[in-house]
């Protein structure tokens, strides 16, 4: 294909990939994992614990199948059905939340519970099926010098629309009796997801990638270490991020630990959200120039200082308004943390290993999710005061690390793997 030719799908599958992006973060507005789910976790009868199970769930079960749906994706040329599938697997889940909550009055609150994080751990499952595909399908389909500035501008364009939502979940948390207020919400987030998936059917993946038969299933790990051993920089990085994985761990506790210290009503969750969404708004085109600028590694170290930023305020906080600027931090974490992991592992693999380095990497960080877990059991120990100063501790060690690594045009290159 000439090169005008390809320059002409990048920039139409930019503006499509644009498009698509926004609808589907402004959903993340009526399923966020950070202000709406612990809520309703505590509306559907769960403790701090079962609130700690959701980072586990929500982060464990999207990164754990990575690695294996990494391996055998590689078997196929194209990426674009492989994504559409799965992508559309994930948001039928969904719609099946919305019958889970809608009927969780009228059924004993431990089945309720059960059956929202089995269905919420499908979603995330499936969402693990696509994640190494669909950035791989992005850098094949995005012009390398445009990846920071169409994560950024999505999400930044997303979370405006998601700011809209944030007022009208608000509404619905206000005048809506539960479980129905969360249902509806739920519904508009699968509208507004289902929309996206009909724009991304609409990209275009013009060039075949290199075919290579899966690694036997006996030998998957075995060619992960192998991988780790000849990359010593992508190794230092993956430390380093699990570090900081556990110093996040305090994010699905400052809604309920806010709740609990100024005794604020259930509407206080759309302004937490909105403050959120609302940073994730200033931030992320911002962040997303600065990454293809100066490198995804000057966000992650600026991602870092802001977790340990809004940690320390949380521990320290003596009015509500205090909540306020955690979760402007925290927008801001959200933002571009996860986007600026994925484009650095991007930038370190040979183009022919990216789903590989996509697929470990995730299943190398999903076990310290669990830190949530335990941050349940400390907090019903101790107090929420705790959770924060220890994470504060693992913040810090992250954010030292992290310094330590190359930049991936600075790191020394290596051969592809066989």
């Amino acid at each position: 294909m000439k090169t005008t030719d390809i320059k002409y799908h990048q920039r139409r599958n930019f503006k499509l990939h644009l498009t698509e992006g926004s609808f589907y973060l402004a959903s993340m507005a009526f399923l966020n994992a950070q202000t709406v789910f612990p809520l309703l976790v505590k509306r559907m009868g769960g403790s701090d614990l079962s609130v700690g199970l959701l980072p586990i769930i929500i982060y464990g079960a999207h990164f754990l199948p990575q690695l294996f749906a990494a391996n055998y994706s590689i078997r196929t040329p194209y990426r674009k059905p492989w994504v559409l599938v799965a992508g559309l697997l994930q948001r039928l889940q969904i719609l099946v939340l919305v019958g889970v909550v809608g009927i969780s009055g009228w059924i004993h609150e431990q089945l309720g519970l059960i059956a929202f994080f089995i269905v919420l751990s499908l979603n995330q499952i499936f969402g693990g099926i696509a994640a190494p595909v669909w950035f791989d399908y992005i850098a094949k389909t995005i012009g390398p010098n445009a990846r920071g500035r169409l994560m950024g501008f999505r999400t930044s364009i997303g979370a405006a629309v998601g700011l809209f939502n944030s007022l009208l979940l608000t509404l619905l948390l206000s005048v809506v009796a539960f479980p129905f207020s969360f249902s509806i919400a739920l519904l508009l987030a699968f509208v507004l997801q289902m929309m996206s998936w009909g724009i991304l059917r609409k990209t275009t993946e013009t060039v075949p990638s290199v075919v290579d038969p899966p690694v036997p299933f006996s030998r998957i790990l075995a060619h992960a270490r192998s991988l780790l051993r000849v990359d010593h920089n992508f190794r230092r990085f993956l430390v380093a991020s699990s570090v900081s994985i556990v110093g996040s761990m305090p994010v699905a506790f400052f809604t309920v630990a806010f709740l609990a210290r100024f005794n604020v009503g259930d509407s206080a969750i759309g302004i937490y959200t909105m403050i959120m969404v609302g940073s994730q708004i200033i931030s992320a085109g911002a962040l997303g120039w600065l990454a293809d600028a100066r490198g995804h590694k000057l966000v992650l170290l600026l991602c870092a200082g802001s977790m340990v930023v809004s940690t320390g305020i949380a521990i320290v906080a003596s009015t509500n308004a205090w909540a306020y600027i955690v979760f402007a931090l925290v927008g801001l974490i959200m933002g571009a943390e996860t986007m600026a992991r994925y484009n650095f592992v991007i930038d370190c693999a040979p183009e022919r290993n990216r789903t590989q380095y996509i697929g470990l990497m995730s299943a190398t960080l999903a076990p310290f999710y669990a830190a949530g877990f335990f941050g349940g059991i400390l907090s019903e120990l101790f107090g929420y005061n705790i959770v924060f100063a220890v994470s504060i501790l693992f913040s810090l060690v992250g954010l030292y690390l992290l310094l330590k690594v190359s930049p991936p045009k600075h790191a020394m290159k290596f051969h592809e793997l066989s």
